[in-house]
């Protein structure tokens, strides 16, 4: 009896470490459920189901789209704003990108203006009514897009995540490190995509040495800065200049800025006429330029007397009469501009106590 007992008292023992030992599992198994579905990206959740059940394309009429119109934007463009029906999205997209729709970068910069179009106007469910635009506008390289508005979902999310890291690295080790997840997400393509930014890199590295070598005239300088543009656009060189130009312009005098300071103000307005005139600007902006080079000379030399007229101000007076005497001051040099400057210097901004950009300020 005793072992009878004995028997039974085990097989209730055992029944409960099985019933607990379940009793753990089903709980793990549950825990897993709850922390995988807190950490699965809602939005990438969205794109894989779609991938796996796209929605039913939605027919749209084609005399309805041919009878759409849009007014032009700046140099002949098209944007979309306001609230656009599904069918006027359509023809907009069609219109703007369809010609070349099969180029991996026109793809991209249609997929990011729509997303952050369609981010706004349908903060829950955009990423349905992208597949649903894409199969109607585009149906033969819907699936194809839908992919990659996926992949670049995915390669801002992951951006953001390390932009941290990307601030605390070397201007090479975050190229590097670019160049690497994009390769990661996009394969080959990223070349096309991130076309002009590769072509710039040469010309970004010519000047980081034009700004590092003290030896080189700024002639010599600009004629290096010159080929490099060459190089990298090849037959494109002046169509990219010309778009560009400005851009250009501000690259290269902010890397020769210790050149320009070295100068008077007479050869400095010649020098930044002269890499002006090698970017391809023309002569009447040219003057405009120059009349703004003179300008902008004039309000730095006022500043310059105001920070040691200012010193002797505040050495020399307090309270009221102090205000009074710093108040005509700043309307005896910067005239319009000082009430403008006394609010910011009251704010602990001292805007001419900064370094000067020679070419933009």
């Amino acid at each position: 009896m005793r072992g009878l007992v004995f028997s039974r008292q085990a097989f209730v023992n055992r029944s409960k470490l099985i019933l607990i030992l379940a009793g753990v599992g089903i709980a793990a198994v549950v825990l897993f459920f709850v922390v995988f579905m807190l950490l699965d990206d809602p939005v990438a959740r969205q794109f894989r189901e779609l991938s796996e059940r796209p929605v039913p394309v939605r027919n749209v009429d084609d005399e309805v789209l041919s009878g759409i119109t849009f007014t032009p934007g700046e140099e002949g463009t098209v944007t979309m704003e306001g609230e656009l029906t599904f069918e006027q999205i359509v023809a907009l997209l069609r219109q703007k990108y369809g010609a070349n729709i099969n180029h991996a970068r026109i793809q991209v910069a249609m997929l990011e203006e729509l997303m952050n179009y369609l981010k706004k106007r349908y903060p829950e469910g955009w990423v349905t009514m992208l597949q649903e635009l894409l199969l109607a506008a585009f149906p033969a390289k819907a699936t194809e897009m839908f992919q990659l508005s996926e992949n670049l979902y995915r390669y801002a999310k992951e951006m953001d995540e390390r932009r941290d890291l990307l601030g605390r690295m070397s201007r090479q080790e975050r190229r590097d490190l670019l160049w690497q997840i994009r390769y990661e997400y996009f394969g080959t393509g990223a070349d096309e995509i991130w076309e002009s930014e590769k072509q710039l890199e040469g010309v970004q590295r010519t000047l980081e040495a034009i700004a590092a070598n003290k030896d080189l005239s700024l002639q010599d300088k600009l004629a290096a800065y010159r080929a490099s543009l060459d190089e990298a656009f090849g037959n494109q060189s002046s169509t990219t200049l010309a778009n560009r130009r400005l851009s250009f312009v501000n690259a290269f005098t902010d890397a020769v800025q210790s050149d320009l300071a070295a100068l008077s103000s007479e050869e400095r307005t010649a020098e930044l006429r002269e890499i002006r005139a090698a970017l391809g600007m023309d002569s009447a902006a040219l003057d405009r330029w120059t009349a703004l080079d003179q300008e902008r000379d004039q309000r730095w030399s006022n500043a310059e007397i105001y920070a040691s007229r200012r010193k002797e101000i505040e050495a020399s007076y307090s309270g009221e009469e102090r205000e009074q005497k710093l108040d005509a001051l700043r309307r005896e040099l910067f005239g319009e501009e000082a009430e403008i400057i006394k609010r910011e210097e009251a704010s602990g901004y001292f805007r001419y106590d900064k370094p000067r950009s020679i070419g933009r300020e």
